[in-house]
């Protein structure tokens, strides 16, 4: 065997790696979660989220004013997204904290996790919510890390579906 051929049948290994790997990830990546989420069944919470907390948190003491909203894209039971949270400081300042969320969606079921998205912080949240009434709510508890007690905290909360800016007393209601 020549030189040529051996750094071609090398060269040709090395190409037909690339092409399985590309085409393995285009499968695993885009073309499953595709199917997956055409066959898909279940509850769909595409859409704007508002969030409000019920009372005070499970340690007694109470939460800095803040309001939080997020944009949940579904993919059969797969959740990703973007949450943003605004705490409300002494004054004319707001605190701005932007979120990756991820999560799935099983049965009724709803698991979400938010991670800020500037490395420079340290906010982490989860959830764990049951969708009620008519599908435009969800109810559970949030565990997050409080920063300024500097302890993990836990604290009942419900998700309404954002109907441009309002929300109607009909999204928690059973039908």
């Amino acid at each position: 065997m020549n030189l040529s051929a051996l750094i071609l049948s090398i060269t040709l290994g090395i190409l037909t790696g690339f092409v399985v790997n590309g085409c393995t990830w285009l499968f695993r990546e885009h073309l499953l979660p595709a199917y997956s989420d055409w066959k898909y069944q279940g509850m769909r919470i595409d859409g704007n989220w508002a969030l409000e907390h019920l009372g005070t948190a499970a340690d007694g003491r109470g939460l800095a004013a803040a309001s939080m909203s997020a944009t949940f894209n579904q993919k059969a039971h797969s959740i990703r997204g973007i949450a943003t949270a605004i705490l409300e400081g002494g004054g004319d300042s707001a605190n701005v904290v932007t979120y990756k969320v991820t999560g799935e969606i099983r049965d009724r079921f709803v698991t979400l996790y938010l991670r800020a998205t500037d490395r420079g912080r340290i906010a982490h949240s989860s959830f764990l919510l049951e969708i009620v009434g008519n599908g435009g709510c969800m109810e559970g508890c949030r565990t997050f890390y409080g920063l300024k007690q500097r302890s993990m905290r836990a604290i009942e909360c419900v998700w309404y579906r954002d109907h441009g800016g309002s929300r109607s007393t009909g999204d928690c209601e059973t039908t």
